[in-house]
């Protein structure tokens, strides 16, 4: 949406990673060590051309557990020596700026999310471990930064991508909300967003904030 064409009329950042130091592989600074060594174990391996399957995991970890994995594995540069090899290129990015220096402050998007035109629907859960921190952060930039009726922001009481689910759902593992907030958010506000600004119907009448709250269950 950065110096979008005049065509693109709407967007919806869904649990965006604002900030590579906040989000993701660090969750407010702290490095989130099993997840990235998992996910970068396949992801993250050079591969000539296009994958054309989801990569499997490589490395077997030879336990289920993973505190006596990483309390045995010792200190963090094993890693490279015994598994990765130094052939996991965003794995050796992280690991080399353990703090928020200048290569982590580059990759802050907030700071480039000025005078965007498209509007925009940013969407989050109150559950995502990966992406918390991105929906409001990008929330708080965006509405100070551009035309606020343009920006609109909603979290429930989801987990990573959950509110995507086809089938809805009322609860989250034994948690329960009390109604269908997946599909309800799907109904009331995604489509009725898009309706408006990418086929002319009718004002979706959103709110700026549509925000779930727990234990009330509203």
């Amino acid at each position: 949406a950065i110096n979008s064409h005049k065509a693109l009329k709407a967007i919806s950042p869904q649990a965006p990673i604002a900030n590579w130091f906040f989000d993701d592989f660090h969750r407010n600074g702290a490095f989130i060590v099993s997840m990235a060594f998992l996910f970068f174990d396949s992801f993250d391996l050079k591969h000539e051309g296009l994958y054309t399957y989801l990569p499997e995991e490589i490395i077997d970890p030879t336990t289920p557990d993973g505190y006596d994995f990483f309390l045995k594995l010792g200190p963090l540069s094993n890693v490279n020596k015994n598994y990765f090899k130094g052939e996991r290129p965003f794995w050796n990015e992280l690991t080399e700026h353990p703090n928020y220096d200048e290569y982590w402050q580059a990759k802050n998007v907030l700071q480039h999310l000025n005078n965007i035109k498209p509007a925009t629907l940013i969407v989050g859960g109150w559950f995502d471990t990966e992406d918390l921190y991105g929906p409001l952060a990008t929330y708080q930039t965006m509405s100070k930064n551009n035309r606020n009726e343009n920006v609109h922001l909603v979290i429930g009481p989801w987990s990573h991508g959950q509110w995507n689910d086809s089938e809805g759902s009322d609860k989250l593992g034994e948690a329960d909300f009390g109604f269908d907030t997946i599909t309800w958010y799907q109904d009331n506000i995604q489509l009725p967003f898009f309706n408006q600004h990418l086929k002319g119907m009718d004002s979706a009448n959103l709110a700026t904030a549509t925000v779930f709250e727990t234990g009330a269950n509203r």
